[in-house]
Parts: C-alpha cells; structure tokens; sequence
C-alpha cells in the first residue's frame, strides 16, 4: 500500500522507503528583476518567452540568447496570463478584472 506523497510503503509491518532520482540540474536560469514569475508563455515562432511577475512586470526575453529583450510595468497587480496574440502581447490581472494590449 502506498501513502502519502512521501513515498512510503508499508507491508506488513515494515516500512519501505523508495529512493527516488534526483532531479536533473537545469540548462539555463532565466532571472527577472520584479517579483515571482506568475506566468510565462512562448511566442508563436517560439523566437521569445514571455513572463509575467507578482509585481505587475512583463519581461520579453530571447529563447536563443536567453537574455531579456524589454521588459515592462504592464499592471500594478499579479499578472496571471500572458500571451503573444497577432504581434500584440495580452495581459490579465484577476485581481482588478484588467485586460492590456501592448
């Protein structure tokens, strides 16, 4: 019987603990300078990552030099989504039922 999400087997009586891989080291890092990053999506000829922080800023960043593009105050709250929609970027922040084009 398994339990929990630790792992942890028990039979009869006896307590099993499954090892589990370590997970890999990443590739590559990609820092912001606001807040958490909330969100990301990726343009549509996957040539940008864009991200959204707690802080209200969108960081366009190149995925082939993994350095950021712009970046901007699109929002003074959370930004919850982000998406490239015909070269324009659309943003939503719940939190004041906001919509932005850039």
């Amino acid at each position: 019987m398994l339990v929990g999400s630790d792992r942890v087997a028990i039979r009869q009586s006896r307590i099993l603990i499954l090892q589990m891989p370590a997970a890999p080291s990443p590739h590559h890092v990609v820092r912001n300078n606001g807040g958490q990053i909330g969100t990301v999506s990726f343009s549509s000829d996957n040539e940008r990552l864009y991200s959204g922080d707690t802080l209200g800023n969108v960081t366009m960043i190149s995925t082939r030099t993994l350095r950021p593009l712009a970046a901007w105050p699109a929002h003074t709250d959370s930004i919850l989504a982000v998406r490239e929609a015909d070269q324009e970027i659309i943003t939503s922040v719940d939190t004041v039922f906001a919509l932005g084009l850039f």
